[in-house]
């Protein structure tokens, strides 16, 4: 089993490479609503409203996707906070 400090140690680096991952959530929607939003605006001339509002939406789309990683990894690190809790907690008991 392992212990509460390697699994500590294990969020950290899954954190550090969830950074990366939301690096990409912002960057690669930004950039395809970027083009789209150019073919919008050259398709229906309604330059620069097509690109503003892709964007805006791509945005807002990345903010949520941001927002759930975080809550999904705030949950991980206060499980294991409880998870350490008890430990400590049990071992007073059998001092």
């Amino acid at each position: 089993m392992k212990t509460i400090y390697q699994k500590k140690e294990e969020l950290v680096q899954k954190t550090f490479r969830m950074m990366f991952q939301i690096l990409a959530i912002f960057a690669l929607p930004a950039l395809a609503a970027f083009f789209i939003g150019k073919w919008i605006d050259t398709t229906y001339s309604i330059k620069p409203y097509g690109t503003l509002s892709i964007l805006l939406i791509s945005f807002i789309l990345s903010w949520v996707l941001t927002i759930r990683i975080y809550l999904k990894l705030q949950r991980q690190y206060d499980a294991l906070d409880v998870q350490e809790e008890e430990e400590k907690l049990l071992n007073s008991e059998k001092e």
